[in-house]
């Protein structure tokens, strides 16, 4: 149906209305800065909980570690 519809496609024969352009311009361009936004958080956001897991993960190794070495001097 769908191809049918686009191959009996007749002209329209409209335009957009110049100031239609604005109005679409101000609705999309507060969207895209507010998903803009909301990735530049969300990105330090799992940037800082990425750190502080692997400084977590290596305090832990460096005391692991050190057990280790303890075992070895005696």
């Amino acid at each position: 149906m769908v191809v049918a519809a686009l191959i009996d496609a007749a002209p329209a024969y409209a335009y957009i209305d110049p100031n239609t352009g604005g109005v679409i311009f101000q609705v999309l361009m507060p969207i895209l800065a507010v998903l803009v936004g909301f990735i530049a958080f969300a990105w330090n956001f799992v940037k800082k909980q990425t750190l502080l897991l692997a400084h977590a993960v290596r305090r832990f190794l460096v005391a692991l570690l050190s057990v280790f070495k303890k075992k070895d001097r005696n």
